[in-house]
């Protein structure tokens, strides 16, 4: 697989861990091309947990119950893949799974509502500080210089 972002979704998965004991979950993504890539989503440590799990609920899962993984593959996502070269060996890997698309979906009345109060103050805020630094700018300004005109021989090219 090529380095760039792919849309593709989860076709497999199961519980397992690294080399050193490092518990993870191991997914298998395909994408609309027809090619598998693996990605390994740590949950070993407090760090790394809720990352993969954010991850795994951009797959479809819906959160409830790591035994089952309900929902995980229903959804087409974003894979960003790189390569990442180890012991002068480049070979793909899967560096981000995010959301298709990368939004969030349509605000409801309610968000809509909050979003247009919340920008028309903003928009209040700079109309008041545009008139006053508008006036404030008029009462100091220095007088215009007036330029004198431009004759035939005075462009530039």
């Amino acid at each position: 697989m090529i380095a760039g972002k792919h849309v593709g979704r989860v076709i497999d998965w199961r519980p397992g861990s690294s080399p050193s004991g490092a518990e993870r979950i191991e997914i298998t993504l395909v994408t609309r091309d027809g090619e598998s890539i693996y990605a390994d989503l740590y949950v070993n440590t407090d760090k790394v947990f809720p990352r993969t799990v954010e991850t795994l609920k951009v797959c479809g899962w819906d959160g409830r119950d790591f035994g089952t993984l309900d929902g995980i593959g229903t959804v087409d996502v974003e894979i960003v893949v790189a390569d990442e070269v180890y012991d002068g060996v480049s070979t793909p890997k899967v560096k981000w799974i995010n959301p298709l698309g990368g939004r969030q979906g349509p605000m409801d009345s309610e968000q809509k509502r909050s979003f247009a109060a919340r920008m028309n103050a903003k928009l209040k805020q700079i109309s008041s500080s545009s008139t006053k630094a508008t006036s404030t700018s008029a009462q100091r300004a220095p007088a215009q210089r007036q330029t004198p005109p431009i004759g035939d021989d005075d462009f530039p090219f």
